[in-house]
């Protein structure tokens, strides 16, 4: 007969065995739970992101953080935005007179559209909060860019005597976090068209007309017109960079390189270096036969920098092994080495800096470069940087074998005089 003990040590030990099972239990549950809970992944056609937080960090947050006006949700009940909200309501209003007070049909265009307005993090919205903002925020940028096409649009309206306001509500439209995707702008807008009243058919323009004119200071103006507006667009952000890429881009190479020599350093290795038509910012070209470099301009002020630094965000998230922007900043790094090759830039015609001090631009140009990280594996300028390294090596190789040449003969003509 088994002794009391050791019955007693037995019951405990099942006891604990219990308590164990029981206690993995709750652990196991806890696990499932948290995975009910886990909300499914960010969908392929998602389009508009958040800028990543060390990118924030790196460089200077408030280039991602509107000014003046929110649009979608990421910037949605910020309260130092919230003069533009009683705007934004009053241009609501005038785009459902436009519509005849045809307002059930214009919140159900949204309420359609609403599965595939998808952004790169849950909003705390529910539906009806979210289709209100939408169309608040469609129907001020629609009534905003009509206003900004007709000055007679623009009378009596204090947003319209403030250009300070006006520059910032462009700026604010440029973020990557503060967009709506362009098929509901342009739903939206073909609807207003459809049903407005007193509108002359041969004078209404396309949104994409209407978007050209927005943004036209933003752009270079001689490729700002609406035969040339990309298809597939996702918003503004995204035709921003559409733009500045050009129309036969070919595909970035797979080897790894970069451009060894500043722009004084090309122009010492007999390299002309010299502003081309502004046809698009990555119009770069080397041309070999002569040692030319041709280079679009490029203006560095306080609205193309946000631009700039937005438009490589929008690239780092959605576009692996196509960051054409990122190369151009890298380019314009490796040509940008000191505050000589910037004025050497300027002189040439090929900046213009509106950032005032030279050794400023340096800072900002490799701040960007240095602290974000592309794939080096892909970049558009490789077979740029290959010519004019190759083209750099030849010079110095034939200065050098010319300095000996001329070593030899100086001292030959000294041993034959002595």
């Amino acid at each position: 007969m088994e002794s009391v003990s050791n019955i007693g040590w037995a019951k405990m030990e099942e006891q604990s065995g219990w308590a164990k099972m029981e206690e993995q239990s709750e652990f196991v549950i806890d696990i499932v739970r948290s995975l009910e809970k886990l909300e499914p992944p960010v969908s392929n056609d998602c389009c508009i992101y958040r800028v990543p937080h060390n990118l924030r960090e790196a460089m200077n947050e408030n280039a991602y953080t509107p000014h003046a006006v929110s649009i979608g949700p990421l910037h949605h009940g910020r309260k130092e935005l919230e003069i533009m909200e009683k705007q934004k309501l009053r241009y609501l209003g005038e785009f459902i007179r436009h519509i005849r007070f045809d307002f059930d049909h214009a919140v159900w265009i949204i309420k359609d559209m609403e599965d595939s307005i998808c952004y790169a993090e849950t909003i705390p919205l529910d539906s009806n909060e979210f289709v209100k903002m939408i169309l608040t925020d469609a129907a001020f940028i629609i009534i905003h860019f009509v206003k900004c096409k007709s000055i007679s649009n623009q009378q009596d309206e204090f947003l319209y005597r403030n250009s300070c306001l006006l520059s910032s509500i462009c700026r604010d439209l440029m973020l990557l976090e503060n967009q709506l995707p362009l098929f509901v702008l342009e739903k939206l807008y073909q609807y207003y068209l459809y049903v407005s009243q007193g509108l002359d058919p041969a004078a209404v323009s396309s949104f994409q007309e209407l978007t050209c004119n927005f943004f036209e200071d933003v752009f270079y103006r001689n490729k700002l017109i609406p035969e040339h507006f990309p298809e597939n667009v996702n918003h503004f952000t995204d035709l921003l960079r559409s733009f500045h890429l050009p129309s036969n881009f070919s595909p970035p190479s797979t080897q790894r390189n970069k451009l060894l020599y500043s722009a004084s350093q090309l122009y010492e290795a007999g390299v002309t270096i010299k502003a081309r038509s502004r046809e698009c910012l990555l119009g770069c070209e080397f041309i070999s036969n002569n040692a030319e470099l041709q280079i679009p301009p490029l203006e560095l002020n306080n609205l193309t920098t946000c631009l700039l630094q937005n438009l490589m965000a929008l690239e780092l998230c959605h576009y692996p092994g196509k960051t054409y922007i990122c190369d151009y900043i890298s380019l314009m790094g490796y040509l940008m080495e000191t505050s000589k090759d910037v004025d050497f830039l300027v002189q040439k015609k090929i900046l213009d800096n509106g950032l005032g001090d030279s050794n400023e631009v340096v800072t900002f140009v490799k701040k960007l470069g240095t602290h974000i990280a592309v794939d080096r594996r892909f970049n558009c300028f490789t077979s740029l940087f290959s010519g004019l390294n190759r083209h750099c090596e030849d010079h110095w190789l034939r200065q050098t074998t010319w300095q000996k040449w001329l070593t030899i003969i100086k001292v030959m003509a000294e041993n034959t005089q002595s």
